[in-house]
């Protein structure tokens, strides 16, 4: 829960740091690095209103938490998320739209518990990348041959490139859509990547545990 929590002060910090740029307020001395940037540039510039927070595995669950800690944070991103470190009161408190994207190859029972029960409480669509492994999600898969990728859990057959393009079109779908419902997306999905992405997640895809097929 400590590390959690840590995750979440972080994540509210950067929107503070956000909003001081926005306002032309930023201390240039705790700049780490940019000290020279005409950060004035950014006054006034940045829509506040409309601030996303998103995450990969243990990140998915800080997103939500950030959600449930502050309605600063307008909707979420959970990419592959590892719930476990939620507690009842983040299920009861993250009502803004939040958005899973699954690996097939990596979820399992316990953990989609834990996503139901957020998906009751608000809209939160969800899709599952039928082949891909929970390192789909990043930049690792990227940085080695197709074989060794495979070989490696970082990638299934669906191309990294393939996979990501549609990580990143259906996400930004997500925050830029009016929100009405999932219709859109789940249409998205249907007209250009039903050959490896499916609405929800179906139990003969099921794993019994992270990491093993069925």
């Amino acid at each position: 829960m400590f590390q959690l929590n840590k995750r979440v002060s972080e994540c509210v910090k950067a929107l503070h740091v956000l909003e001081e740029i926005n306002l032309g307020q930023l201390h240039v001395d705790n700049v780490v690095m940019g000290k020279d940037m005409d950060w004035l540039q950014f006054k006034g510039r940045l829509n506040l209103s409309r601030a996303f927070v998103a995450g990969h595995s243990f990140g998915g669950a800080t997103a939500v938490a950030a959600t449930a800690f502050s309605t600063d944070f307008q909707a979420a991103i959970v990419l592959d998320g590892w719930l476990y470190p939620l507690d009842s009161g983040h299920y009861e408190r993250a009502t803004q739209p939040t958005l899973f994207l699954n690996a097939g190859r990596w979820q399992y029972p316990e953990n989609l518990e834990r996503m139901g029960k957020l998906r009751n409480v608000a809209e939160k669509p969800m899709f599952t990348l039928k082949d891909a492994e929970h390192q789909t999600f990043t930049d690792f898969p990227f940085l080695v041959n197709s074989f060794i990728g495979r070989r490696m859990k970082l990638h299934g057959e669906t191309p990294p490139e393939t996979a990501m393009e549609a990580i990143v079109d259906i996400t930004v779908s997500f925050l830029n859509r009016e929100q009405d419902s999932e219709a859109a997306l789940t249409q998205l999905v249907q007209e250009k990547y039903q050959t490896f992405i499916v609405d929800g997640f179906p139990s003969d895809i099921m794993n019994s545990k992270p990491g093993q097929l069925t």
